[in-house]
């Protein structure tokens, strides 16, 4: 348990809840991507959550991280979107890739009826293969083919093994 005051000025994004693991276990790898790790091409940045409002192309790229250390396998990336308020129809894509994004690993189509509620943080898993580190590659998790005036607010991507690492 934590004991918080009243009026005491903090805030509390989520809470990770793991279980104890198991000494003959191999690690699961986990990597966290958000805002600081992105390019953002059309949108803004307010309190640590990008927004789009206008304009249709690339939301944002990124982060082309080097993942040399990540072991070849399966893994489940996890795009943390917000609907911002009502719209009907395909929104964006969702886009894991290799070697500058022309090598495509995994791809999701969001669309607005995908969304359970208005104005509520949701998970659109990806799962995708990732093939051996080739020399000076990186991966790529992002937001593309956005949709003029789609609102739509993007939080940060979690990636986890699958293979335990």
């Amino acid at each position: 348990g934590v004991n918080v005051r009243e009026l005491a000025p903090i805030s509390l994004r989520w809470i990770e809840v793991y279980p104890d693991p198991d000494p003959a276990q191999q690690p699961i790898f986990k990597a966290i991507f958000d805002i600081e790790d992105l390019t953002i091409d059309i949108g803004g940045v307010s309190n640590n959550i990008m927004t789009h409002a206008r304009g249709s192309g690339t939301f944002w790229h990124g982060p082309y991280a080097d993942y040399s250390a990540w072991p070849e396998g399966r893994y489940t990336a996890k795009f943390w979107l917000k609907l911002d308020s009502l719209y009907d129809g395909p929104i964006m894509d969702l886009v894991v890739a290799t070697t500058n994004g022309t090598q495509l690993l995994a791809e999701l189509g969001v669309n607005s009826f995908d969304f359970e509620a208005i104005d509520k943080w949701q998970i659109f898993e990806v799962n995708f293969d990732l093939p051996e580190w080739k020399e000076d590659d990186k991966i790529e998790f992002a937001g593309l083919r956005i949709r003029d005036f789609a609102p739509v607010s993007f939080l940060l991507v979690d990636v986890y093994s699958q293979t335990g690492g």
